[in-house]
Formats: C-alpha cells, structure tokens, sequence
C-alpha cells in the first residue's frame, strides 16, 4: 500500500495503512499479506504487561498450505489515523491458532491468529533468579532494559531504596511485584503501579496519579455540540461516541472485602518481639480526598460506616532481618494499595470511536454524557450530566482494523474508560419526594 501524507478526514472510520507484512524466525524475508487479511486488532490494558492480538486472515490460494503457520511468524503492520502525523508500526509474534473454518464450496479458509507482543513472547520462556538494589523505578528499568532488547521504560519515580531477591520468576512478574510495593508520597497513600505496554513502549506508571494527567482529547455522546465553527462534520465525527455502555458501578461487597475503605494491618517482629498495628480508613487516609480537589470528589461521604469498620485484617512478618542497612522496608504500604487497586474502577463506562491512533492505555480522556431528563430541566440547566461528565482513565483500549477488497478499509477503537472518583460531591441527605 502507498505511504499517504494525509493529515484530513475523508470518512466515518478512516485510516491509512501503509503495509502489512508476516515474515518467519526460520527466515526467508518478508511477503506482503494485507490483501488477505480481513481484520487485525490489538489491544492494550494498564494490567496486562503486554500487548496482545488478533488477526483474520482469509486464505484461497493455498498459502497457509505452501507456508504453514505454526507459531514462529511475525506479523507487522505500519498505519495511522489521518489526524495522528505519527506513523505507528507494531510488530506482535503469531502465538496460537484460536479458530479456523473452511467454506468448501468457494475453496476458502478463514483463521483467526492470536497475536502478542515480541517482548510478550520472550517473557514466557524467560525465568531467573536475580537480586536487585536501588529504587523500584531504576529497578524495574533495569530489568526491561537487560530483558526485553533495550527496551527504554518511562517510568515514575518511586521512594526509597531497597533491595531484592527474587526466586526464579518472570521479568514481568518481578516488576509487577516492584508495582505492588512501590509509591511517590513519603506516607505511602498513592501505593500501588501498574506496569503495561503500549504501541509507544513500555510504561511503569503510579496508578493514582495517571487521573491527574490533562486530558489528550475529548468525546461526547451528542452529534450537536461542536466546539468551535472550524471543525467540519467529519472531523467532529471522530469525537462521537458511537456506543456507550455501562458496566459494573460501586461494587460494594467487592470492594469492602478487598480492603477498598478499611482495613488493619498487624506487623510483627519475632526477633524483637514486637507488633505494630495500621488501621487506615478511606476517607482519612486514600488519595482521592486527600486532594481536596473541585473536579475529583470522594465516592463515600464522610459519614459512611465503609471507612471505619477494618473489614479487611492482614497479619504480616515484619522480620529486621529481612533488610540490609541504608535500605527501607515497604511492607507497611500495602494497605493503600487495597485501597487504590480496589477502588480504582468505581465507575466504569465503554465507548466505540473512530479509530484513533494517538490514543494508548494511561492516558486521561474527556467524555461528555447527556442527561437522561426532561425537555425543560435541560433547557433549565443544561444537557450535560455533571456527575458523569469528568475525566475518565483509559483502562484498555482495542485497535481494530477492517480491510477490505474495494480499499474501503476501516479503523475503529474501543475504549474502556473507568474513574477512582465523583463529578459531584456525595448527597449528604437524600429526598424522594414527587418533585425529584
């Protein structure tokens, strides 16, 4: 396919897509597959260290028969959106077949190839023991560094120093450890990164502090509200949320048991005889009304019985032994990272758009929702729901690409946004009367 320098919007769904090759670890270069390729996708997630995928591939001229695959194939495409001047190439390792059907009377087979990231793919053969001294950040970037080819790690700072031994493990189960002990504030409230790859690297990022970012761009669930008269209606259309959904919202029992709004931590020492005791609380000790922020407002009120109670108790052996001199001990923090992996998806809303392809996993969107309401309240306060329209996290996000053989080819983008907090502060009484 041409390299195409486009930077405007010709229809729903565009793309740009300059090639689509697979080629072999056994060798013999390179071919070019996207005029049998009906759709590939990818897809990111701040929990899944690596980016996995999958790709349709249509063949009726016996290729998969003369070159079989069998799990040691490359598959790299090189696209955009036309609104994105960053050309993005991926290339993921062909890992599994997850399906195959064959239509005998026009001689075609269709399989589905499960794809995943090169790194991924190291990741599983790979188990060592190691030991490691230093921050967890420097830590973790050593380790992407020495393990997946020079990879470069975009990493938060992290306090403290502290050393490690781990015993035959992963590369990705070593730093998913690190993000499980590692934070920025010296009182240890934002505990808890996650560690994911994304199409512009890898990323080791501290989970409360990806809501505060600015946000990369905007969405709406209307197609009347255009912000500003320069914008013509296709490029408007690339900030339409063709579908919205709900999923899970306040997941009480789930959060309450995973330690979301209390718990105490018993540490102790045998070889000092000694026990200390944390009882933290959600709305005394969390990240989110800490901030005090206008825009973020607690998911609880001050007065719910959640944050008080330690429904969550964990029993921890704090042994000195355990830590060299200079180096800190961590295992105090890990009552707020209950507290933020819990809590973390409060609320949680899937959209579809246009492809986009300056979108990845950790960054901050804004998405605008209507109100469900009657002509006059909107007319009186607006159509915008306050309490739902805020800045929301990118937990996930699916590439999907569409080929086609008339080159009407199509991008889309699912998004699974989800936020640690409220739009509007929590009713501290509630009235059901007829006029509400």
């Amino acid at each position: 396919m041409q390299t195409n320098d486009r930077d405007y919007v010709i229809k729903e769904n565009d793309v740009i897509i300059e090639n689509i090759t697979m080629s072999s670890a056994a060798g013999g270069g390179e071919i070019p597959i996207a005029s049998a390729v009906s759709s590939i996708g990818f897809y990111e997630n701040i929990f899944s260290p690596f980016i996995t995928g999958t790709m349709t591939f249509i063949d009726g001229t016996g290729f998969l028969r003369k070159f079989p695959v069998i799990g040691r194939e490359f598959v790299t495409i090189t696209f955009r959106s036309p609104l994105d001047p960053e050309v993005k190439t991926i290339t993921l390792r062909v890992c599994g077949q997850a399906s195959k059907l064959s239509d005998k009377t026009k001689r075609v087979s269709i399989a589905t190839l499960r794809l995943i990231s090169l790194a991924g793919y190291y990741d599983l053969t790979r188990k060592f023991s190691k030991s490691f001294k230093g921050t967890n950040a420097k830590i973790a970037s050593d380790i992407v560094s020495e393990e997946y080819n020079g990879a470069v790690l975009e990493a938060d700072e992290t306090n403290g120093e502290y050393q490690y031994a781990f015993p035959y493990k992963r590369p990705s189960e070593m730093i998913n450890q690190l993000c499980n002990l590692s934070y920025k504030d010296p009182d240890g409230v934002d505990t808890g990164y996650v560690f994911y790859e994304t199409l512009s690297g890898f990323k080791f990022k501290n989970l409360s502090e990806l809501y505060l970012q600015p946000d990369v761009d905007f969405f709406t669930t209307t197609k009347v509200n255009r912000p500003n008269s320069e914008m013509d209606d296709l490029t408007y259309s690339t900030h339409i949320a063709r579908s919205l959904s709900y999923g899970k919202e306040f997941d009480r029992p789930k959060q309450i048991l995973g330690g979301g709004f209390s718990s105490r931590e018993i540490l102790f020492d045998i070889t000092r005889k000694d026990i200390q005791t944390f009882n933290t609380s959600y709305i005394t000790d969390s990240f989110v009304p800490r901030l005090e922020s206008d825009t973020m407002k607690p998911i609880v009120s001050a007065n719910e019985t959640e944050s008080y109670s330690q429904s969550d108790i964990e029993i921890v052996n704090d042994c000195t032994s355990r830590y060299g001199e200079g180096y800190n001990d961590n295992f105090s923090v890990n009552r707020f990272k209950k507290i933020n992996h819990a809590l973390h998806n409060d609320t949680q809303r899937s959209i579809e758009i246009s492809g986009n392809s300056k979108l990845e996993a950790g960054q901050t969107v804004s998405l605008q929702i209507m109100k469900d309401d009657t002509n006059t309240e909107i007319e009186n306060e607006g159509e915008s729901n306050p309490q739902e329209s805020t800045k929301y996290l990118i937990k996930g996000l699916h590439h999907r690409i569409y080929l086609k053989a008339d080159k009407s080819d199509e991008y889309k983008t699912s998004l699974e946004l989800v936020r640690n907090f409220r739009g509007e502060p929590v009713p501290t009484s509630q009235n059901f009367s007829e006029e509400q």
